[in-house]
């Protein structure tokens, strides 16, 4: 009698343990929800993922910007808080890009709009927003997961998680996958702006800056051949494409836009050989074409 009088005793215990856990499990997951829809809610009425007013408004490319995209709304921002030691431009989402000194020392006044135009390819795309779709929707099935798990009788599954999430990095984990999916081909389509409102040319330029950067900081006291070979690893688990890559496809797009017909440069569909790229990059024609581009 005694002996099954502490076997349903235990049963007890353990129900209640697992019932404590699952609600525990939905509060904390329904509050983790809520900050994340607060900081959406922030991110629509504001428009930035940042506090981009700390950093001061460029007049001349804002004002330049609002011409050229007929957008009274865009933004233009200098960061002069402090160089990074390396160019660089990013749209915090909204309306606004932000660029730093590094970027404005480097490049040309239509070089650094060609750059702005990248960047308002992500906001034209919502490329934020999609980043920030997926991160409230990993949270939500992060936590109902949990939820069913302890529902079912592992009550520490929340613990687990919480191990798994912040101890080893889960949600950096996940973003980084989604990014390395998603990013290069978001980053190719941020590159047709520069083309599309005819600053093609001088985003080639501008790219071919960056890559001399880059291998001046990567590829010090390394052969031709091994800083190549370290580049392409580099951008192969990265965000971003190669910059080669990136220059042979805003080249087509060029040649696309100013020939009427690709058939006699086997250009249609955007598909060419390396090796008549190449040549036809190097030669007059091309030449005379991205230099009547704007």
């Amino acid at each position: 009698m005694d002996c099954n009088k502490e076997k349903v005793l235990n049963e007890i215990d353990f129900n209640t343990i697992k019932n404590i856990a699952f609600i525990s499990t939905v509060i904390i997951g329904a509050i983790h929800f809520a900050w994340r829809s607060l900081g959406i809610l922030y991110y629509i009425k504001h428009r930035d993922i940042i506090h981009a007013e700390k950093y001061s408004l460029d007049e001349e490319y804002t004002s330049e910007m609002r011409k050229i995209l007929k957008h009274d709304k865009i933004m233009v921002r200098f960061d002069a808080s402090k160089d990074e030691g390396f160019p660089n431009a990013m749209t915090p989402g909204g309306n606004t890009i932000i660029y730093n000194a590094d970027l404005k020392a480097l490049m040309t006044h239509k070089e650094l709009i060609a750059m702005f135009l990248h960047e308002y390819g992500h906001i034209d795309k919502t490329h934020n927003n999609k980043l920030l779709a997926f991160d409230t929707s990993y949270t939500i099935l992060l936590y109902s997961f949990a939820s069913v798990i302890t529902a079912i009788g592992v009550p520490f599954a929340l613990l687990v998680i919480w191990i798994l999430e912040y101890a080893f990095g889960g949600r950096e984990f996940a973003t980084d996958l989604y990014n390395i999916v998603t990013s290069k081909h978001q980053e190719y389509v941020a590159d047709t702006y520069a083309a599309k409102y005819g600053y093609g040319q001088h985003f080639i330029s501008a790219f071919k800056k960056i890559e001399q950067v880059q291998r001046s900081m990567v590829c010090d006291h390394m052969s031709n051949r091994q800083c190549n070979r370290i580049m392409k690893d580099l951008n192969k688990w990265g965000t971003h494409p190669r910059n080669d890559r990136r220059i042979k496809r805003v080249t087509k797009l060029i040649l696309k836009k100013h020939f009427k017909t690709t058939k006699d440069l086997n250009l249609k569909d955007l598909k060419v050989s390396k090796r008549k790229m190449k040549k036809l990059m190097n030669s007059q024609e091309f030449e005379n074409v991205i230099g009547n581009e704007s």
